[in-house]
């Protein structure tokens, strides 16, 4: 369920001098039996203000200790915490430049962000936009906008982002399952290439490679590729970052497209299902010690129909035999594809400038 992996912020006080560092997977009942109290707990669609900052270090001497971290809601469990003085962290920061305080790097930028970072380098575009895979990392907006990361997750303040990180591990799935055996023995075999592809694989939410939006760049293939990227690191770092901010732009473009295409889906009609068309049955059994996950058999091959009887329920000519099916368990068969694929047999240049030379062409296959 979504709904269940809602993020809690929290911040946590303490006077004396024994706490924990940056770290992951913390305990709560740790951070009490440390003498720790609880004296902010909100979720992160709530937007922290400047204001609420100054009431927490009002609250703190010049030897408090100030743990701030975040957690699944009403898990025991914090993903993500770092401690230090309360005063020093609390203590307002310019623009992307951060003070190593305790165990990490502290920011507190007015009308920003605030948060803490395990090196100096950060970019606040409001939140941290740097390193979207380190788990270290924690950003809250301080501009109304909520909160944003915790580690690699990422836009915590956006609902449909979150639906996206749940669709990235079905896409997974639906790749394995393609090449998983009937067993599903060997789909880790098959994990780093089908990792790689989607990663090299263009998405229609960015319109750019997951891959490009990390390193700036498109993977290296060996003689495949001219290795000469066309630009200094500094241009290259600022290219990288216009395709970040492309990329969010695009995304929340997106997901409104796709909400529109999602309220039609749900105003359609049901289909009418007609005596002599071929329809898939859906199989829902999974065998024993098998996941449904990695099935590529959640629907049955064609059979066709004998009559339709009512509104809800078909007879299909089931290996000879009828067999009433209820029509949610049923589905048109697709039309027949041309499964084809026109393979490039001549070089080709991506739009990060690299040269794709083929190895094959039509005639060797």
């Amino acid at each position: 369920m979504i709904d269940s992996l809602y993020i809690d912020g929290t911040f946590w006080y303490k006077k004396i001098q024994d706490y924990p560092g940056l770290t992951t997977k913390y305990s709560l009942k740790s951070l009490t039996s440390l003498g720790f109290r609880l004296i902010y707990d909100q979720f992160y669609s709530h937007a922290t203000s400047s204001l609420e900052l100054d009431n927490i270090k009002i609250q703190c001497n010049q030897n408090s200790i100030l743990c701030v971290g975040g957690g699944l809601v009403n898990s025991e469990i914090l993903e993500l915490v770092s401690c230090a003085n309360c005063h020093s962290i609390l203590t307002p920061t310019e623009l992307n430049k951060p003070v190593f305080v305790g165990s990490a790097y502290w920011y507190r930028t007015p009308s920003i962000s605030f948060g803490f970072s395990p090196v100096y380098f950060i970019y606040q575009f409001s939140a941290d936009y740097t390193d979207f895979q380190n788990p270290l990392r924690l950003s809250w907006h301080l501009n109304g906008g909520g909160g944003w990361r915790l580690g690699s997750l990422l836009s915590l303040d956006s609902k449909e982002v979150l639906q996206e990180h749940i669709k990235h591990n079905k896409t997974l799935c639906q790749m394995l399952s393609s090449y998983s055996n009937s067993n599903q023995t060997n789909w880790h075999l098959y994990l780093p290439l089908v990792l790689f592809a989607y990663r090299t694989s263009q998405q229609s939410s960015t319109e750019e490679t997951p891959f490009s939006l990390l390193y700036g760049r498109e993977p290296r293939l060996g003689d495949m590729d001219n290795f000469n990227l066309g630009y200094e690191p500094s241009q290259f770092i600022q290219n990288l970052h216009e395709k970040w901010l492309e990329a969010r732009t695009k995304i929340i473009e997106k997901a409104e497209i796709n909400k529109k295409y999602y309220d039609k889906k749900y105003k359609l009609p049901a289909p009418i299902f007609k005596a002599n068309e071929e329809v898939r049955i859906k199989q829902p059994q999974t065998k024993i010690n098998l996941k449904k996950k990695l099935r590529n058999d959640l629907w049955s091959k064609p059979y066709k129909i004998i009559d339709v009887v009512s509104n809800q329920n078909l007879v299909v000519d089931y290996n000879g035999k009828p067999k009433v099916i209820n029509i949610n368990n049923a589905k048109k068969k697709e039309p027949n594809r041309n499964c084809f694929e026109n393979i490039r047999n001549f070089p080709t240049k991506t739009r990060s400038g690299r040269i794709s030379i083929p190895r094959f062409n039509q005639q060797n296959l």
